[in-house]
């Protein structure tokens, strides 16, 4: 399916299912050169995964648009599991979801100018994978989502999430003031976050700024499980994100969020190159 050249999609709900705008098994779909705004009183995208798109294997690519204001509401079981770890299914990614399918957002923008413009969920504010992979490249800006659990603007299970500032232009990719409990930019739980730069001298950035984890760690990227395992290259700025003051930070004065840019478990493999976590 394909949604191209549109200005306003909005208000648009699947009250006890997937994908508000578009829902597919198997299918691709592609959003191009559109807006899909739900700011406002009424207007937002909702469903129960994926505001504006799911798949459960298929592939999802967005180029040259915008999702801003939608939600991915999540519902509270009628037996929850006395199993804390049990996975929760609904609530993910406020505006794109995917089971074990790929997204690609190239030149996008996920989020706003302001925390009213964001996406929504309770994991994945903007896009969550449960196995699948993600892939943010271009001049792409995630601004302003919010989860409530995991993963303010990305959440990614056991696949890959790439955020791929390579390109050789002048390019920036920007994830900044995004907020959630842990993980506020990028949750990894047992996948992989691959991050990178341009490593020469034409100024392409990837910016990991700015988000803030409101109740744990990694004000801009945490992992989940000692099986995830990060890597950083090439000009990648990871700076200026907050976690709350623990404890554990003695050498900080006062109660106020302190700079903690990513949350690693211990045993995690991480790989840092070139000018990462500036």
């Amino acid at each position: 399916m394909n949604v191209t050249g549109c200005t306003a999609v909005t208000g648009n709900t699947a009250a006890s299912g997937n994908g508000g705008v578009v829902c597919t098994d198997k299918g691709n779909v592609t959003v191009s050169n559109s807006t899909v705004d739900g700011t406002g009183d009424g207007n937002a995208n909702t469903a129960r995964n994926g505001g504006v798109v799911y798949t459960s294997s298929g592939t999802i690519n967005v180029t040259g648009s915008t999702m801003k204001g939608n939600k991915a509401t999540y519902v509270q079981p009628v037996n929850p599991s006395e199993d804390a770890e049990e996975p929760e299914t609904t609530g993910r990614g406020g505006a794109i979801c995917t089971v074990s399918g790929s997204v690609s957002i190239s030149a996008s923008t996920l989020g706003g100018s302001t925390a009213d413009d964001g996406n929504n969920a309770r994991n994945g504010g903007a896009v969550f994978a449960e196995s699948g992979n993600i892939t943010v490249s271009g001049k792409s800006d995630i601004y302003y989502n919010t989860a409530d659990i995991y993963g303010g603007a990305i959440y990614e299970g056991r696949g890959t999430v790439t955020i791929d500032g390579t390109a050789n232009t002048n390019v920036e990719i920007n994830i900044r003031k995004n907020t959630a409990q842990n993980g506020a930019a990028i949750f990894v739980d047992t996948g992989t976050g691959v991050l990178s730069g341009y490593s020469g001298n034409n100024n392409g950035v990837t910016n990991i700024q700015e988000n803030t984890a409101t109740t744990e760690n990694g004000g801009a990227v945490a992992v989940g499980s000692a099986d995830a395992r990060l890597f950083f290259s090439g000009n990648v700025k990871v700076k200026n994100n907050k976690k709350p003051k623990s404890s554990d930070d003695t050498n900080v004065q006062g109660d106020g969020p302190v700079e903690a840019n990513v949350y690693l478990d211990r045993d995690t493999d991480t790989v840092i190159n070139g000018s990462g976590l500036g």
